[in-house]
């Protein structure tokens, strides 16, 4: 039961009042309306839960509560009790599929994206170095070392002329990450 006091009414979410492929209206702030199309409706929970589709966006929704029209107050999910309408079964199923296709691409671009930064993340460019997380336990430096290679022993690296970077065999130093500190003041010096 979901009750809205400003409207000064209830509503019993455990009785279904919309069925699949009906079209219902969300009235938003000033005169704004978006149209939805209800694709599935699922009882959990003591109560109804109506998946919906905006039709311009493509976009999934859910609500459990879509009032009937005729008894509009304030921004909401709305039905018209008096004249019902559907679209077709067929058109409400292509929605879904491109509904999904949209969700499918915009969750490998965000997998992407996370990629990208955990890739940026875990690799530093200060001056002329790189310096990457090798490990769990361990930083790899590359770059033109030789310098700096009394330094770089002196903060406890070691240096491996067969170090895996970018996939190629790189010559670089090894350190642990407690040093990461350490290793950047070093290397933001020179």
């Amino acid at each position: 039961m979901v009750n809205l006091l400003g409207a000064g009414k209830s509503y019993d979410t455990s009785k279904q009042v919309l069925k699949e492929n009906q079209i219902v209206v969300h009235h938003g702030m000033g005169a704004s309306e978006t149209r939805f199309v209800v694709h599935r409706v699922e009882y959990q929970q003591d109560r109804y839960i109506y998946h919906l589709i905006n039709t311009e966006t493509r976009e999934h929704h859910q609500t459990d509560l879509v009032r009937p029209l005729h008894e509009k107050f304030g921004i909401g999910m709305y039905y018209n009790a008096q004249q019902l309408e559907f679209m077709d079964g067929f058109e409400v199923l292509m929605l879904y599929s491109e509904t999904e296709s949209q969700t499918d691409a915009k969750q490998e671009s965000q997998q992407n994206e996370q990629a990208d930064q955990t890739e940026t993340a875990s690799r530093i460019v200060l001056g002329n170095f790189i310096v990457v997380v090798y490990s769990e336990k361990a930083l790899a430096v590359f770059g033109d070392t030789r310098p700096i290679k009394e330094e770089l022993k002196a903060l406890g690296g070691r240096f491996n002329p067969k170090l895996s970077h970018d996939g190629v065999k790189k010559a670089g130093w090894i350190f642990q990450k407690s040093k990461e500190n350490e290793l950047r003041n070093l290397l933001t010096i020179k």
